[in-house]
């Protein structure tokens, strides 16, 4: 098993990076040290999560120390007699980041605004006089300070720390700005929810749409904040000027979950759990467009950057921002207002939603959920009842080997139509450990009965036929790049054929109804829309044939029930070949010659297949007589059967004329045929054997 660091020590551990960089001065702690020793418990004061108790087990205290001590640590050993209010400090903050050369200020007197701004914050928040900024009122000013900043990039310039503080841990303004506003707004949502529980002891009057539209504030912007900061982080690694104070992406995604899982979402659990306590739970439990619903929906997108980020997963694994969020779902206090919402759901949207949170992010796509980051927790949670991890345990399951599928299996195209190299990697991971690593995970065979849309979309033939045309796509690519790079099969860690055969193994998991309606989506398909895959149809057209044969091989003398389901099974293969078969009396015109001779080439073993698939079908109909009355369905079928049969043999005996006059043409001595026509000797021999009479 892999060693695990705790997700505390991840964040330590890159704060001791980033003290190497050459960046502005929001100091972190002056007492972190790496986390290889003992001393990592008492790490970083920045590392002090949100320990508030559930409120529906009666509530108590919150942990407010974790934005004090952090300030304590800073301002301990300064002292300051200037006054700056909070605006003042926030915007001082904000633009502090210009470079010493366009002004007039020197790094020492930049350092000492940083302090000074922090003494504002520490009068605010630690002391205990009544002129205390309002939380509301703190929140919106942290709004306004953001989305009426100056332009972000400026953020990004560096400041060289004095000398005097090489003790102490530095971050780049940017990503110090973000952890300072994502404090402050927590701060904000701890301190309204202990003013509203003191004032619903004094039955003090309560502005509860104002509780709600706090925290969806907090979370819009959280939100806002994080896109923005980790566009501007991933542009400044890219530019060469700025290599003596890059931070890594990957540093700063995980900077970022873990303040919004050990602050940020705990906070407004709370929060939205003592609104529905109250009863004003409006607009807050609906889940596709609840106040809970986006809370939830920035776990997601928090995991999607982290896959973003870390191209070879495993290499990394100190920073990896989906252990984080894999954390933070296991641990039971997460899943405490999902639990609690779905009891106040009257309605039967509570029948169409996760039992548990995990469940939920993992079966439905919700408008505030990224795909993306579904499939990294899928990806994970499944990676993990194989290689277990610390942090990752495999867990039994109380749910069926159908339900288990439709929680991951509808991931694996996610990943797969993905444009970046790692994600498509994860995709085929994925299909190769549900196919080979997995085998209590399969779909529904027969009829699925469920009644619930999400688990019916999982095992459909529809998903299974995009996920089968998405590898078939990807077999093109990885065969054009075989072709000019021999090399190639590395980059994926998969061959073209290895793909192909992935493809045929995940259809083959499926009931053979379900497995014909596939192929036929993605036969019609690559004939219409997807022209750029018809060389792999006989490819498609020849996962029929173990269907159509295991068919024939009953040659039963009546019908019974089983051979009832062999009809119509027979019947949705015959709609796969019939716009094939129809297309043969288009194939040639007045000349000898093919209307198109390149495409009569590309279709050649699609007709070679159809030939071989229909001799089978006759000799199914040759060994099959129907016993019940002549008004039944199933003689109704079976003559649907011979009918097709007979219009098939009629028109393979006219394309058969025209077929023999080409080869007749090709053969003489005037013509100059083209290199492969020795192609057509083979599919006439084929053709004569499926027109074959059986009854002599």
């Amino acid at each position: 098993m892999t060693h695990q660091f705790p997700p505390d020590e991840i964040i330590a551990n890159i704060l001791h990076l980033q003290n190497k960089t050459n960046v502005s001065a929001l100091q972190i702690s002056r007492n972190t040290t790496t986390t290889t020793g003992s001393t990592a418990a008492n790490g970083c004061d920045l590392l002090q999560p949100f320990q508030g108790q559930s409120h529906k087990n009666g509530g108590g205290p919150m942990h407010e120390g974790f934005l004090e001590s952090w300030i304590n640590s800073v301002l301990s050993g300064h002292e300051h007699e200037d006054d700056m209010n909070l605006k003042d400090a926030l915007h001082m903050f904000t633009t502090m980041s210009t470079a010493v050369d366009e002004t007039n200020r020197t790094k020492d007197e930049d350092i000492s605004l940083w302090l000074k701004g922090l003494k504002v914050l520490h009068s605010i928040i630690i002391s205990q006089q009544d002129t205390e900024l309002a939380p509301h009122e703190l929140l919106r000013t942290v709004m306004d300070s953001y989305y009426f900043r100056a332009d972000d990039r400026e953020q990004v310039s560096s400041l060289i720390p004095s000398s005097t503080s090489s003790s102490i841990f530095h971050l780049p303004t940017l990503v110090a700005m973000f952890i300072l506003r994502s404090l402050l707004i927590t701060h904000a949502i701890q301190t309204a929810e202990s003013s509203t529980r003191f004032s619903l002891q004094r039955s003090e009057t309560i502005r509860w749409r104002r509780l709600k539209s706090m925290v969806e504030d907090t979370i819009a912007l959280f939100q806002r904040m994080l896109l923005d900061s980790f566009e501007s982080v991933a542009d400044n690694f890219d530019d060469d000027t700025q290599k003596d104070h890059q931070m890594k992406s990957e540093h700063f995604i995980t900077i970022a979950t873990w303040l919004y899982t050990k602050l940020i979402f705990p906070s407004c659990q709370s929060l939205l759990s003592l609104l529905l306590e109250e009863n004003h739970g409006d607009g807050i439990v609906n889940p596709e467009d609840g106040v809970a619903a986006k809370l939830y929906g920035i776990l997601t997108l928090l995991a999607a950057h982290g896959t973003s980020v870390v191209s070879d997963r495993g290499t990394d694994q100190m920073i990896t921002t989906d252990r984080l969020v894999i954390y933070f779902i296991n641990d039971p206090n997460s899943d405490t207002l999902w639990t609690y919402s779905r009891s106040f759901r009257q309605d039967s949207k509570a029948d169409y939603s996760g039992q548990s949170l995990e469940e939920d992010l993992l079966l439905y796509k919700r408008p505030f959920y990224n795909q993306l980051g579904q499939a990294t927790i899928a990806f994970l949670r499944l990676q993990a009842q194989i290689h277990p991890t610390i942090d990752n345990l495999a867990q039994p399951s109380p749910f069926s080997a159908e339900y288990r599928w439709a929680l991951f299996f509808p991931h694996a195209i996610t990943f797969l139509a993905n444009g970046e190299v790692s994600h498509v990697k994860m995709g085929l991971d994925m299909l190769r450990m549900l196919i080979y690593d997995m085998p209590f995970i399969r779909p529904a065979q027969r009829c699925n009965q469920s009644t619930n849309k999400a688990v019916q979309m999982a095992h459909s033939s529809n998903l299974l036929a995009r996920t089968v045309r998405t590898l078939l796509s990807l077999v093109l690519r990885l065969s054009a790049l075989e072709a000019s790079t021999p090399d190639s099969s590395s980059m994926l860690e998969n061959s073209s054929l290895q793909v192909m055969d992935l493809a045929q193994k995940l259809l083959q998991l499926y009931d053979a109804n379900v497995q014909v309606e596939a192929i036929d989506e993605v036969s019609r398909k690559m004939r219409d829309s997807d022209k750029s895959l018809i060389a792999l149809l006989p490819k498609v057209l020849d996962w029929l044939r173990p269907i159509i044969i295991a068919i024939c091989n009953q040659r039963k003398n009546s019908i019974s029930d089983d051979s009832q389901q062999q009809l119509v099974l027979l019947s949705e293969v015959i709609r796969v070949f019939d716009p094939i078969l129809n297309g043969l009396e288009e194939v040639f015109g007045d000349s000898p010659l093919p209307t198109e001779v390149a495409s009569f080439f590309s279709m050649i073993e699609a007709y070679t297949s159809l030939f071989s698939s229909l001799r089978a079908m006759k000799m199914f109909r040759h060994h099959t007589t129907c016993v019940p009355s002549p008004n039944s369905e199933e003689m109704a079928r079976l003559s649907f059967i011979s009918d097709w049969l007979e219009q098939a043999s009629m028109i393979l005996e006219c394309f058969k004329e025209q077929l023999q006059k080409l080869i007749d043409f090709w053969s003489s001595e005037a013509s100059c045929p083209p290199a492969d026509h020795h192609r057509c000797f083979l599919l006439h021999y084929h053709l004569e054997e499926a027109l074959i009479d059986l009854t002599k």
